[in-house]
């Protein structure tokens, strides 16, 4: 019986090539800590300045018409074409509008308390671009201002401003943004939540990202 025994293992060892094969050690890597929510810093995005309203104290709205920059004050209309360019580039007429969008679903939100584009604009602690030069953004009131504190040349904010009427545009932007007050750029594309809207690369990314922010489509 024992020869037997040992003849079997003789045979199965011989179709390993009559060695018994070598287990090797490996390294299993412990999994990395993902963050999953961006770090509480100052980015290139607006963030919240929100009341003492709890989700259930938000109404539920449609989001917020876009009306034309020509109903605007001089203030409001030309603040629009500047944070509009910069938040979104002066080549996305598109990411444009989408900007201007949730800025007005902004002041339409309770929670943000806006009186308007220049107010919710320069809220303190909100839109990047504003961060360097709050006085110069809060006076804007022409084109020729909205140059000279953005940065941008006259010619490019009245195209801005021309996107900004632009119909299909304006739709485009009510179908996509929805009832969503916040964004974030290219940088912070790795900590979108599911229900996050993004159009692709070059673009900034809405949601509703603060327990408070935002408010809900009927």
């Amino acid at each position: 019986m024992m020869k037997k025994l040992l003849l079997i293992l003789t045979v199965l060892f011989s179709g390993c090539g009559g060695q018994v094969p070598e287990t090797q050690d490996v390294a299993i890597e412990p999994p990395k800590n993902l963050e999953m929510f961006p770090p509480q810093v100052v980015t290139d995005v607006p963030t919240p300045v929100l009341g003492k309203l709890g989700p259930e104290d938000v109404p539920l709205l449609a989001q917020a018409q876009v009306p034309s920059t020509e109903t605007l004050s001089n203030q409001d209309r030309w603040t629009s074409a500047a944070i509009a360019a910069k938040e979104a580039g002066v080549n996305q007429p598109q990411g444009q509008v989408d900007v201007i969008q949730s800025i007005h679903n902004r002041i339409q939100a309770p929670a943000y308390a806006c009186k308007g584009i220049s107010h919710c604009v320069n809220s303190e602690g909100q839109y990047e671009p504003t961060f360097a030069n709050p006085q110069g953004w809060k006076n804007i009131n022409s084109p020729e201002s909205a140059s000279r504190v953005s940065g941008i040349p006259v010619r490019d904010i009245l195209q801005v401003d021309r996107n900004l009427n632009n119909s299909t545009l304006k739709k485009n932007s009510k179908d996509h943004v929805g009832c969503r007050t916040d964004f974030q750029g290219m940088s912070q594309k790795k900590y979108k939540q599911s229900g996050d809207v993004d159009r692709g690369y070059g673009h900034n990314f809405f949601g509703n990202f603060y327990p408070s922010s935002g408010y809900n489509c009927k």
